[in-house]
């Protein structure tokens, strides 16, 4: 019993020091959740037009993973929220390579195929080689975002594999609040949700232009940032 409360105080005095730090995290950055919340929830609206396919459970684990990864960053457990970053980006590609490779789709159901970076990336028969995306933008160049793709899987992985000046415990033995820790996640939170945005624009353009204006006025900012903003019809 005394084992018991002892870990119960533990327990206890954790959850008020990553309380405080996500009481410190809002106030300091409200504006900043704010807009990453806004990118989420397009992700969300992604979620429920494509509900007709069969790998939606993925998009939904996408949606779950940076959600995860908000409320961990809150916490003040940065490097955590990195990997639920990449594990989001990966799953996101996922979603539309299974889309177009039923087949892959189904053993990887039954886990018999594995998802591997250097399947989704792969210059010739990826999903971040120039002849897929020439399948849906011709002869559009797209050379900045397969690199910006790659830029932001590469540094969510340093993480990961625990780098070691990556490792959250150089220089800090303690979990709390680091400002300059939580506005390096949160632009690469708004760079990966807006890269996953910008695919699915891509892809499903028709589902895109049946957004709500708002939303489209959205998608139409970020796809411009890459010359793309002709997918979107205001």
């Amino acid at each position: 019993m005394t084992k018991f409360l002892d870990i119960k105080k533990v327990m206890e005095k954790s959850a008020e020091s990553l309380t405080e730090n996500t009481m410190k995290t809002v106030d300091n950055h409200n504006e900043l959740y704010a807009e990453m919340l806004h990118y989420l929830e397009m992700l969300n609206l992604w979620s429920n037009k494509l509900e007709e396919y069969e790998p939606k459970a993925v998009l939904k684990e996408v949606c779950y993973d940076l959600l995860s990864s908000l409320y961990i960053a809150a916490q003040g457990m940065y490097r955590n929220a990195y990997i639920c970053l990449r594990s989001a980006l990966e799953l996101g590609m996922s979603f539309i390579y299974f889309i177009d490779r039923n087949y892959e789709y189904l053993l990887w159901k039954v886990n018999d195929y594995d998802m591997k970076w250097s399947t989704l990336k792969d210059n010739e028969n990826g999903l971040l080689s120039k002849k897929y995306f020439a399948l849906f933008l011709g002869d559009l160049q797209v050379n900045d975002l397969i690199e910006n793709f790659k830029s932001v899987y590469r540094e969510c992985s340093e993480y990961v594999h625990g780098k070691y000046k990556y490792m959250h415990t150089i220089g800090e033995q303690k979990i709390h609040y680091q400002k300059d820790k939580i506005e390096l996640w949160a632009a690469m939170f708004i760079d990966i949700v807006k890269l996953l945005n910008i695919l699915f624009s891509i892809r499903f353009t028709d589902y895109a232009n049946t957004f709500p204006d708002d939303r489209k006025i959205s998608l139409k900012e970020i796809l411009t940032d890459y010359k793309l903003g002709g997918l979107i019809q205001i």
